[in-house]
């Protein structure tokens, strides 16, 4: 009899494409050739071993999106989400509500403050 291992969830099943790959990871390989290969020629007076490092460390956060899947979201997704928020908007809103209770306190103490100046005035 033939045995198919399911995923539970049926959301997150990707359907392979071709050699175990699914479209997204192949779209993203082929984005980071697109600026990885001719990246790696134009450094031409460099080191082999050089060039090739500087390659792969540029196309590694394109290739990264098709694979690393961070609290269910896709990599790119994730970080401008995730990160870029919390670094443009401020984590803690202030809210400031004004009762007339503290109001009409800090109006007493105004007045006497006025009081007490004028009283030392006139002495």
């Amino acid at each position: 009899m033939i045995e198919v291992d399911m995923t539970k969830d049926i959301r997150k099943y990707d359907t392979k494409v071709i050699a175990g790959l699914t479209t997204r990871q192949l779209a993203c390989i082929g984005i980071a050739c697109l600026y990885g290969v001719p990246l790696f020629f134009l450094l031409g007076g460099l080191d082999i071993s050089v060039r090739l490092f500087i390659a792969i460390l540029c196309m590694a956060p394109t290739i990264a999106c098709g694979w690393c899947d961070a609290y269910g979201m896709h990599l790119e997704l994730f970080v401008k989400e995730c990160l870029l928020n919390k670094l443009t908007k401020p984590q803690k809103v202030g809210y400031r509500s004004e009762n007339r209770y503290r109001i009409k306190a800090e109006n007493e103490k105004k007045e006497k403050i006025e009081r007490t100046l004028t009283y030392i005035g006139r002495r």
